[in-house]
């Protein structure tokens, strides 16, 4: 299995990956991320892909947005931006394997290492996902709100 940075040849894979699975798991505990955003999150650096047999079989997105203008950007800027965890999504087969966890890491890596502000949402449910994230020093900062009609758990890491 090979860990690597996601480019815009990753984006057909991703929409496959989130069409197919988003059918059988409920989407309380993952929104399906917006086709119009991936270009911010594969081109950043801070996106990371699992493969197997040189096929993505799941993925940990990222976004950078700009403080000033609350736009995303290709690129953060160390003073003018926090990044927003988009989500973590890993095809049914490879689940109880650890590759939500090593591509967790490899993002939460490449994004501490730029010391920025760290955003993430989840269900209160999706107790994998709340350890991955309190792992890695996240607080929960606003308890159950809505997001796109689900409830969520807004948490933050912060670095600066």
């Amino acid at each position: 299995m090979l860990f690597k940075e996601l480019d815009y040849r990753d984006i057909e894979s991703i929409l496959r990956i989130t069409d197919e699975t988003y059918k059988i798991i409920s989407p309380q505990f993952f929104i399906k991320p917006e086709k119009d955003i991936l270009p911010f999150c594969v081109n950043n650096g801070l996106s990371w892909g699992a493969f197997y047999e040189n096929k993505l079989i799941g993925f940990a997105l990222a976004l950078s947005i700009d403080k000033n203008n609350n736009k995303f950007s290709y690129m953060p800027e160390l003073k003018n931006s926090y990044v927003q965890y988009v989500g973590i999504l890993v095809k049914p087969e490879y689940q109880n394997s650890d590759v939500a966890k090593t591509l967790s890491n490899h993002r939460f890596s490449k994004v501490s290492q730029m010391n920025l502000n760290i955003i993430a949402i989840a269900h209160p449910l999706n107790n994998k996902s709340l350890h991955l994230l309190k792992m890695q020093g996240f607080t929960v900062i606003n308890n159950r709100n809505s997001y796109k009609g689900y409830e969520r758990l807004f948490l933050i890491r912060e670095c600066i």
